[in-house]
Parts: C-alpha cells; structure tokens; sequence
C-alpha cells in the first residue's frame, strides 16, 4: 500500500525536478514507515564492533547516511512516470515481504527491535503464502521487470541471511528492519540500472 501511495503522490510532483522530487518521495516514505529499515541499518551496525578510529555509532551513522544517498541517487536516475511509480510500489511491497524469508528459520537474538515483535515464530505457511503473493503480483503486473526484480532480491535475501547468521548470530527485529531496507535499496537499484 506504502507503494501505490508513494507512487500517486510522486506522479503529482512530476512539474518538480527530479532530484528534489526524489527526496520528497523518500522522505514521505520514512514518515509513512517511522524509519524502521533506516534506523534498523544504525542499530545493527552500532551493535558490531568496527576496524579503526571509529566509534560504532559514527560508522553505524555514516554507513545509514549513504545508504540514503544511494537511494535518493538510484530513484532520481529514474525518469520516466510509469517506471518510477513500478520502481516504487516494487521496492516497497517486495521489501516488506523480505522480512519473512530474511527471518525464516534463523536464530532469534531477541524479540526488540523497532517495533518489529519478532519471536521467530515464521511458520513454512507464511512463508509459502506470502511469497505466493508477493512474487505472484510483481510477476503478473511487471512481467519480465518483476522477474529481474525477483532474482536479485532472491539473491539479496540469500547474502543478508548468511550475514545475519554467520556475522550477527541470528536476527532480531532491528535486523529485519535492516534488511527490509537494504531490499528496497537493491529493487531500486536494479530499476535504475536496468531502466526498462
């Protein structure tokens, strides 16, 4: 829903360049998600003790300041009306179906997080029934844009689980929202590359 939103309001800014409209779009889209995947990304990465001169917080900060960057530079790369409304209503609806096969499965390091109550209780149900409809509505409405979209967010979801197991021990609900957001990064991204 955060999509279709987004991408009406962003076709009602279409008289305003690019790159103003783009952070307004991105700005709308942090209020409407209280900033759950941005401030996910600062909690996970202010967790993890980092090489150097660096506070934790400092590299968190940085490190969720460019992600930003690089959304706001991947979006406004996309001019054409109807691929950024897809861009949008892509990134938003696959990157909130992404915390159920991020979390599938994995340890749980606690149920905190961002307002994201995670227990661990992802049953092989939800995460059949939701990826039937999530990969089934960007397929049906993008045809072979939601299938590139769909490959790489597989692909995605792979290396942000190894992460979160391998580095992190497990996910938590600050984690989820983190790799909710790095989906929504990498949708856009690969929209702004392929720009179909």
């Amino acid at each position: 829903m955060h999509g279709v939103i987004l991408a009406v309001i962003d076709r009602s800014l279409s008289s305003t360049g690019l790159l103003l409209r783009s952070a307004i779009i991105i700005a709308i889209g942090l209020v409407l998600s209280n900033g759950i995947g941005v401030r996910g990304v600062w909690r996970m990465l202010s967790r993890r003790p980092c090489q150097g001169g660096l506070s934790r917080h400092l590299f968190a900060s940085t490190f969720a300041t460019l992600a930003l960057v690089l959304e706001l530079f991947c979006l406004s790369r996309i001019g054409n009306p109807p691929a950024r409304g897809r861009a949008l209503v892509l990134a938003m609806m696959l990157s909130r179906w992404s915390v159920v096969p991020i979390g599938y499965g994995l340890s749980v390091k606690g149920p905190g997080g961002l307002g994201i109550r995670f227990d661990g209780v992802i049953t092989f149900r939800d995460f059949a029934v939701s990826s039937v409809i999530a990969l089934g509505l960007a397929m049906t409405a993008y045809d072979l844009v939601g299938l590139i979209v769909i490959v790489i967010l597989a692909l995605t979801i792979l290396g942000l689980r190894f992460i979160f197991s391998r580095i992190f021990g497990g996910v938590d609900g600050s984690s989820l929202g983190a790799g909710a957001y790095f989906c929504e990064l990498a949708t856009i991204a690969v929209l702004c590359a392929i720009q179909i």
